[in-house]
């Protein structure tokens, strides 16, 4: 039997609905014949209801009717399908399928579905060589489809005829590596699982082919009906881990083409969970010389932080309560006098008390508790820790209020919960130190949340100051990670305060901020203490740069994390001048506790300048260079236009520099929630105020400026324009799509302004006007393409729906403004396994025409184009490399390039909005139904290559509904 449509249904309840579909989980697949069930609808509903991620459906290879189907399954909510193609020759699939045309109408079928917006899965049951190459099955499948999610080789379980017997393994192994040596160069995702019955030892013992079987490596496989280890598989090193042939394949051949492994390979054993690391001489040694073991029962988060730094990579998750009682007893023995429960978020853990019980029965000293505090805000949740044996706590705390804990946590109301957790631990006897991870977010509050730190708890709770760790989500949000030198300035000041009221705090050195940063600040710096750890964990993954070797601290940093590096650079690095630390000076300073003032800085940590350097005035950093830009030319309107600024970020700031240079433009009054907390910086000779309806209310502005975080773009938004104001919102236009689409309602009543800033680029807006005067048909392609460097701060960096958002939307809104109407996604395709590399999507517009964007992370230099082609294949192509722009045009005579003299993007786009506001234009320049067409076109690739995103291993993050992402 190759396939299961014949098989009997699952087990169900009295409704008939399949049993574990009510519970819910990331994937759910509809196999054997379930699409011709009477009760398909019925309990498709039931699994939607449940709240399943990714439903899938199996199409019936004889079922001509398929391909009529796929806007009704799209309709439903299907997410895809998988197809079986049983052959590459027509006759064998055909006559395997039991219908004439099976495998024409197959391949229809998989298009089809593709146009619907369904992703589509190849599946191929091995067969002997006179009857199928599963390469050349693979090929076929990719020359119907190129946007072909995915491709399975498998052997049935039950035996079937002898004809269609799978081969002997001996036979099958040079055509299973054709087949996904293929599947790799299309960038066709390929994984081999258990229920495949492909025995680790086929393709094992290959090196390049040994990730591609999907197992946990912690645990021993379930045994299953349908398979069994046979003799050679006695004395298999791997035995644990494999289920061994199938019925079908012992029935047909025995234990023909077995290869019993005589040891564990190690890379057949480097799952996602468990990444390979090399390890010398100097990373044992500092390993040996850790003090602190870190233990952590989950890697799932009751947070969302953007940040965070943990995923299924993580070492030392142990989910299973028996091993890790067995490892906490195995580090007692070891002589481990610290451990740290840590995640994750340890507390989700229901047996968090009995580890750390064990802990302290077996003798270890110090157990600290890494924790966001919101379970355990309370004295009866503290208490039974406290009296298993917790007597440190260390509580990611990132903003001194709600509000901005809530852009750090995606969560309302914890805030208020970790405050409660610290005060209930401190008064049970728990010592506390708070971790404060530093993003381009919170960075200017340094000093208020040091202030604030202080002034609740004294010195009764130290801080820690973390810079962001780009890592896992920190590289999906690149953004959030400012430049050290930025930041300095604000630590300073905070650090000062600390220090003049004598309150502990530490800056981490392994998070990110080399000592070479802190000048007289050194002593807190915990890099000395922290080398071992750093030089064992931490240094295959940082860089130093050239300067480095001459800095007298050399021997105990290993310099920046090589993402910071690939996006700053190193010119910030300052080599400390100086003789090295001896080896007792580092010892001595290793043992000692962060000094309280600068007269307990050990001698040969005190830095310069003078602890009597003054700090009163915090510099504000100059606006980056820029080149030439031409001067603005206002319209025939020259009316001076008042506006608001909403928002203090560095998106904000950005607008503000370029409206002071708009003739007729003025903002004259700016509001955030915090920023009367922060230095007010280039807002300081305009009225501020926290509460936004205040400033209108005490301005009565003619326009609103929306700069602030994209979840309250649309309350703001929807503010200024009750208020009858026009209203600029920087992109993406809102968080959800019925924000966008309500937005769009109130712009028939008051101008609503989506800020896409690129269409105001000098050569986008020669390019329209190309189309404009009619020197340029309408375009029947439209191309638009965005490329980089693979180490560029813009390139996506993971397979994410945040890192692949911003740059689809960027593209989105450049194609949508040279077709007519909303474009179609048709197709997408893509590369990268562990990131992105190449990403087509093809769109249809209303009139005929055919959008196109192409994400490219394989470039040399960073380039963005939009190329537009005509009748007769008239092109011309708007290129754009770093400050340069061209237009190009084809002619009979060859291509004809001419040079685009630069301008201001923001302040084209800027004046635009000015005129806008004094002609009360009810449709803005670039409407809210332009944001609200990129915002859906950006989505719907994204939700194409969702497949790709899938990470069964990955922690779960928990955000409040009202601040999770699209």
């Amino acid at each position: 039997m190759l396939c299961d449509c014949a098989e009997p249904p699952s087990d169900a309840d009295e409704h008939g609905v399949p049993r574990g579909v009510r519970e819910g989980g990331e994937r759910l697949v509809f196999r054997g014949s379930s699409l011709t069930a009477p009760l398909f609808p019925r309990v498709l509903g039931v699994a939607h209801q449940a709240g399943w991620a990714d439903v899938r459906v199996y199409l019936h290879g004889a079922d001509p009717g398929a391909a009529g189907r796929a806007v009704a399954l799209a309709d439903q909510g299907v997410r895809g399908v998988i197809v079986p193609l049983f052959s590459h020759v027509p006759a064998v699939h055909d006559r395997v399928a039991g219908r004439a045309g099976a495998l024409v109408d197959s391949l229809r079928a998989m298009r089809a579905m593709d146009a619907a917006g369904l992703s589509v899965f190849v599946e191929t049951p091995l067969l002997p060589a006179r009857l199928q190459d599963a390469a050349e099955v693979l090929s076929l499948a990719h020359r119907a489809l190129s946007s072909l999610a995915g491709f399975r080789v498998y052997v049935p379980v039950r035996p079937t005829s002898s004809v269609l017997a799978p081969p002997p393994w001996d036979e099958a192994r040079p055509a299973l590596r054709r087949a996904l040596a293929l599947a790799d160069s299309l960038g066709v995702r390929a994984q081999i699982h258990e229920f495949d019955a492909v025995p680790l030892c086929v393709l094992g013992h290959d090196e390049e082919h040994q990730r591609l079987y999907q197992f946990n490596p912690r645990r021993a496989v379930a045994r299953r009906p349908g398979f069994q280890q046979l003799a050679p598989c006695e004395a298999c090193a791997v035995r644990a881990y494999c289920l061994g042939p199938s019925d079908a394949y012992r029935e047909a051949h025995g234990d023909r083409g077995l290869l019993p492994f005589e040891r564990r390979p190690s890379k057949l054993f480097e799952q996602r969970t468990t990444p390979r690391r090399e390890w010398n001489a100097s990373h044992r040694d500092a390993a040996s010389r850790v003090i602190n073991r870190v233990l952590r029962p989950t890697i799932h988060c009751n947070q969302d932080c953007p940040f965070c730094s943990a995923n299924e990579t993580t070492e030392n998750v142990v989910k299973d309560s028996g091993e890790m009682l067995r490892r906490i007893a195995r580090m007692a023995r070891a002589g481990v006098k610290y451990i740290s429960f840590s995640g994750g978020e340890p507390t989700l853990s229901k047996d968090l008390v009995h580890y750390i019980r064990a802990a302290s029965r077996l003798g270890i000293k110090n157990i600290e508790l890494v924790t966001n505090g919101a379970l355990i805000d309370s004295p009866e949740k503290v208490r039974p820790l406290r009296e298993a044996g917790l007597d440190k706590a260390f509580v990611s705390l990132h903003a001194h209020d709600e509000l901005l804990s809530r852009r750090a946590t995606s969560k309302i109301g914890d805030w208020e919960r970790s405050v409660r957790a610290i005060h209930a631990m401190l008064d049970a006897g728990v010592r506390v130190d708070v971790n404060h991870v530093i993003t381009s977010v919170n960075y200017p509050y340094l000093p208020r949340f040091a202030d604030f730190v202080s002034a609740t708890w004294g010195g009764r709770v130290g801080i820690s100051f973390a810079f962001i760790t780009p890592q896992f989500k920190a590289l999906e949000n690149a953004a959030l990670v400012p430049r050290i030198s930025d930041a300095m300035p604000y630590l300073r000041r905070a650090m000062r305060l600390l220090e003049s009221r004598g309150s502990p705090f530490v800056v981490g050195s392994r998070q990110g901020i080399p000592p070479c940063f802190l000048g007289e600040f050194i002593g807190w710096s915990d890099f000395v203490q922290m080398a071992p750890q750093a030089f064992a964990d931490d240094e295959p993954q940082k860089a130093r740069g050239p300067q480095c070797g001459s800095c007298r601290f050399a021997p105990q940093c290993v310099g920046l994390w090589k993402p910071y590096a690939a996006r700053y650079g190193f010119d910030e690095l300052v080599p400390v001048p100086g003789v090295a630390l001896t080896g007792e000076e580092a010892a001595t300073i290793a043992i000692i506790r962060p000094p309280y003032r600068f007269g307990e800085v050990h001698p040969a940590l005190r830095g310069s300048p003078s602890p009597e350097a003054d700090d009163a005035e915090l510099p504000i950093p100059p606006p980056p260079s820029e080149p030439r830009r031409l001067p603005v030319l206002t319209g025939a309107d020259d009316r001076a236009v008042r506006v608001a600024l909403l928002g203090s970020g560095p998106h904000a700031q950005r607008l503000l520099r370029a409206a002071r240079q708009v003739r007729g433009l003025e903002v004259v009054g700016v509001a955030s929630p915090h920023l009367p907390d922060r230095d007010p910086g280039p807002f300081g000779a305009l009225h501020l105020e926290r509460e936004p309806a205040a400033l209108l209310d005490a301005l009565r502005p003619d326009g609103v400026i929306v700069a602030a975080a994209t979840v309250a773009h649309h309350p703001l938004a929807r503010l200024a324009a009750e208020r009858g104001l026009a209203v600029l919102v920087e992109k993406p236009l809102t968080r959800t799509l019925e924000e966008a689409l309500d937005l769009v309602d109130w712009s028939a009543w008051s101008p609503v302004m989506a800020a896409h800033v690129m269409l105001f680029t000098p050569g986008v807006r020669r390019l329209r006007a190309l189309l404009a005067d009619g020197s340029l048909t309408a375009p029947r392609r439209i191309t638009c393409t965005r490329r980089w460097p693979a180490s560029a701060p813009d390139a996506p960096q993971a397979w994410s729906r945040d890192a692949l958002y911003q740059p689809l939307y960027h593209a989105a809104y450049l194609m949508a403004a040279f077709g007519a109407g909303e474009p179609a996604l048709t197709r997408a395709e893509a590369r990268g396994s562990e990131r992105p590399l190449w990403i087509r999507a093809e769109f249809a517009f209303s009139d005929g025409a055919v959008g196109e964007i192409v994400l490219d992370s394989e470039a040399s230099s960073p380039v963005d184009e939009v190329t537009l082609v005509a009748a007769h294949r008239r092109r011309v192509t708007w290129r754009r490399e770093g400050a340069v722009e061209t237009l190009v045009h084809d002619t009979p005579q060859g291509d004809r390039t001419t040079s685009v003299e630069r301008g201001s993007d923001v302040e084209g786009m800027l004046e635009a909005f000015r005129v806008a506001v004094v002609r009360r234009k009810v449709e803005a320049p670039v409407s809210a139904r332009d944001g609200l067409i990129a915002m859906r076109t950006a989505q719907a690739v994204v939700d194409s290559l969702a497949d790709r995103m899938v990470r069964p291993e990955a922690p779960r993050h928990v955000a409040s509904p009202a601040l999770r992402a699209r």
